[in-house]
């Protein structure tokens, strides 16, 4: 449980730092884009990533207490697996954002 607990912190930090932060300093330069394009795409990359990586973090955490209730000797999958499924799973929905924003 604490490694799930520790990467839910992380990913809900890099919606904080990527998303939140991000959004403001937009909304401060009065919503324009002074950096070079691969940068937008980084940004829009790394922002979708910790969306969608806190909430499958948060599908590992309900996977993982959902089989310590039903089979609590005899568990399927690892906690370390069900996080780096999440991790892994995150990027699926943030890839398109490479082709899709451009500055």
């Amino acid at each position: 449980m604490t490694i799930l607990t520790f990467n839910i912190t992380l990913a809900d930090l890099f919606v904080t730092f990527f998303t939140i932060l991000g959004q403001l300093i937009w909304e401060v330069l009065d919503m324009r884009w002074y950096l070079s394009n691969v940068a937008c795409k980084v940004y829009k990359v790394a922002s979708t990533y910790a969306i969608t990586s806190s909430n499958y973090m948060l599908v590992a955490m309900a996977i993982d207490r959902h089989e310590a209730i039903v089979r609590p000797l005899n568990p399927f999958i690892s906690a370390k697996n069900l996080v780096l499924a999440a991790w892994a799973v995150s990027l699926l929905p943030s890839l398109p954002n490479l082709f899709i924003f451009v500055r």
